[in-house]
């Protein structure tokens, strides 16, 4: 019976014993004496004592496998496993899993397809669920241990994954950075969900938390829990023993320790917890926010001005272009590439100086010409040579000028694997723009990417059925997010899919919306789930909300959280507040109006533009801010229809006013100036006026004030000064 077995990537570690000197481990999946691949008999694999969960793909050659077999061989030839528990999970794929356990050494594992046709099985995960009881208390009370001493210790890397719109992952939204390989970010488009869950980055954080150290990109928790003592971290560390939701198994934080341990620091069967960014498919440009998480604000020509946040994301065609310099594009792998001085527009430059190769992989169409744009700054001439797929294309010199040229590509030098650009210089060149061109018109497709036809991640259903819900029945919480997730299709498709193969009765379905759409059918679907939560995203109540989510309309805005709630579709209703500068003196105004809905309040507070933070506004705005907030709390508010009852909204006011008062600011007048900058060009852009909604906090900021009279009603930017 033919048959042959692959190991997957990065295999995990098995136990061998604990001879009171610490755990010795073996490595299993990576070492061709361990795993043999075997064209006939079987694929064999040496496995260690203890009781196991073997995951694997059977891939017929012809027809269905009935029901594979197990044997094991402690030394004296192969025989039936015993008590061997197979299970099928068809959600698209012939992925099943096989308990069972051994109590002596075993020398070697195999898996056979008995009467099925010939196969190809491939492991994707080994899991020890326990060890000999000596072992497993040994295992048990070290992570018990570590997980008690560390101060840094978060369960969020263990369970949980982001994938975000373009594609990275990170923990959760807290963490700053993406996960990344050598200082370069990995994405979905090039590497595997498995490859980034378990690697060497990711198991690293892990360790770290594990064993006590500060991890720099989890700060901003850090900076948290010195404001006011709880955090995302300390939350979810909190809701995961408490078994709040998500943790229906009852495993407690030292058994996910434990399990790491075992296999050092990979997650076997990836992450329990999930959180989808579905794209930046936006109605709305809020202010605080950018054009990678809003589509309204990359067609908005004065704030995506302002909105340059130095995010990677992935090689896109805009019609026939796609740009990879001076973008820095997920997918192109740079080298011999420094940054020069920013230009005038804010733009990066790249200098080279001798060999820069550029390599786009997974390209998706063949390249027509390129478009080059070179200078250089000094007199004397510099020589350069432009290669494509080590065939030169072009070549020239320059002294201080630019060259710019359009550069035709032959068809045969289009590989489908990878296209190379190498460029030499005998001397410093500025590199301005290179474009890749195309013969058609790629849409806005991804130009650089092993999914199908330049799919956007989450509208590649094979993907996330393959990858993100490989094991479905182990998913406890799902996040949905955007852009606006209620505008997007994609998110009917997965509810349904959820729903229809019966993963949704495990878990618990999290979906944040600003609140400008209501979706009825939506709303149904989440009665399907084992629980439910909607957040509306709100940052003022009435015309303050519209001015800082401009695009949203108050009155829909209100009609449309009353519709959700009175379909009583979520287990949960709450608005989602960011304090900010130009909110922070109206948060009590907004609770207010959660107590008249009868739905909670959740305030985080913003970082990032610093500009915006309200931490970096003057002393006489906080506290008047903070009074204002224990005006409300305390029920004093002059206004009877304002005055907060409820005990859950007053404690998270006066949280908000405690974290506002005990911070210690980062307040200076540049910063200032950069936030007057910015609400003049914006101002004057949308014909909104700050004095007419926010003018408490403008009397705070005159002192700092310039007198000027420049015409800003071209949303440019003049001195700084706020116009009247």
């Amino acid at each position: 019976m033919n048959c042959s077995l692959h190991a997957a990537p990065n295999f995990h570690l098995v136990p061998i014993e604990d001879n009171g000197a610490g755990q010795k481990f073996e490595i299993v999946g990576n070492d061709p004496q361990l795993i043999l691949l075997e064209e006939c008999g079987g694929a064999e694999l040496k496995l260690n004592p203890g009781r196991y969960t073997l995951t694997f793909c059977a891939h017929p050659a012809d027809g269905k496998l009935k029901k594979p077999m197990l044997f094991l061989d402690t030394g004296h030839g192969f025989a039936d496993a015993p008590n061997a528990k197979f299970m099928l999970y068809n959600n698209g794929l012939d992925t099943w899993s096989v308990s069972f356990e051994i109590d002596r050494a075993v020398e070697r594992v195999r898996l056979d397809p008995s009467e099925g046709p010939a196969c190809t099985f491939e492991i994707v995960e080994l899991t020890i669920t326990s060890e000999p009881q000596g072992l497993s208390r040994s295992f048990i009370q070290e992570a018990s241990r570590l997980v008690e001493t560390s101060p840094t210790f978060c369960v969020i890397p263990f369970i949980q994954a982001e994938l975000t719109a373009h594609g990275g992952v990170k923990p959760c939204c807290f963490f700053d950075g993406y996960v990344s390989d050598r200082g370069k970010n990995l994405s979905v488009y090039q590497s595997s969900f498995e490859e980034i869950w378990n690697s060497l980055d990711l198991r690293s954080v892990r360790q770290e938390m594990v064993l006590g150290k500060s991890v720099e990109r989890c700060a901003g928790c850090y900076r948290e829990e010195r404001r006011s003592g709880s955090s995302g971290r300390t939350d979810a560390n909190s809701r995961w023993r408490s078994l709040e939701w998500g943790n229906p198994r009852n495993e407690a934080p030292e058994d996910l320790v434990a399990n790491a341990l075992i296999n050092d620091y990979r997650i076997p069967g990836g992450p329990v917890w999930l959180d989808f960014d579905l794209g930046n498919h936006c109605n709305l440009r809020c202010r605080m926010c950018n054009s990678h998480a809003s589509s309204s604000i990359s067609r908005d020509a004065v704030h995506s001005r302002w909105a340059t946040h130095a995010i990677e994301t992935p090689l896109r065609w805009r019609g026939r272009e796609a740009v990879i310099l001076p973008s820095n594009a997920i997918g192109i792998e740079y080298e011999g590439l420094v940054i020069a001085n920013l230009g005038e527009d804010g733009s990066s430059r790249y200098e080279a100086n001798g060999v820069a190769l550029i390599t786009v992989k997974n390209l998706d169409a063949a390249i027509a010409s390129l478009h080059l744009k070179i200078s250089r700054d000094e007199v004397d001439s510099a020589t350069f040579r432009l290669f494509a797929n080590d065939l030169m294309v072009a070549d020239g010199s320059l002294g201080r000028e630019t060259i710019d040229r359009a550069i035709p590509i032959s068809a045969a030098l289009n590989y489908t694997d990878e296209f190379v650009l190498r460029i030499e210089c005998d001397s410093v060149i500025t590199i301005e723009e290179l474009t890749l061109l195309r013969a058609d018109s790629g849409g806005r497709k991804i130009g650089s990417s092993r999914l199908a036809r330049g799919k956007e991640w989450f509208q590649d259903f094979s993907f996330i059925q393959r990858e993100l819900l490989r094991n479905a029945d182990r998913i406890t919480k799902l996040q949905l997010v955007g852009g606006e997730p209620l505008l997007v299709k994609e998110t009917r498709l997965l509810l349904t899919f959820l729903i229809d193969k019966g993963f949704s009765r495990n878990i618990d379905l999290h979906i944040v919306t600003n609140g400008t759409v209501f979706d009825r059918d939506v709303a149904s679907m989440m009665t399907e789930f084992a629980s439910s939560h909607i957040a509306f995203s709100v940052d003022g109540f009435d015309t303050l909300n519209e001015y800082i989510r401009h695009g949203s309309k108050w009155s829909n805005v209100d009609r449309n959280i009353g519709s959700f709630i009175s379909t009583g579709a979520a287990s949960a209703y709450y608005i989602k507040t960011t304090v900010q500068a130009y909110n922070m003196m109206h948060v009590g105004r907004i609770a207010s109006y959660a107590e008249s809905r009868g739905i909670g309040l959740c305030c985080s507070f913003l970082d990032s533009p610093e500009y915006l933070s309200c931490f970096r506004m003057p002393a006489t705005a906080r506290e008047m801010a903070v009074a204002k907030l224990r005006r409300y709390a305390l029920g004093e508010e002059a206004s009877e229809t304002n005055r907060i009852c409820r005990a859950d909204l007053s404690k998270e006011l006066l949280r908000v006013a405690e974290i506002l008062e005990n911070t210690e600011a980062a307040f200076d007048t540049a910063t200032i100036d950069v936030f007057m900058r910015f609400t003049n060009d914006l101002d004057a852009s949308r014909g909104q006026n700050i004095k007419h909604l926010n003018n408490e906090l403008v009397e705070c900021l005159e002192p700092f004030l310039f007198t000027a009279t420049a015409d800003l009603s071209d949303g440019c930017s003049g001195k700084p000064r706020f116009d009247s």
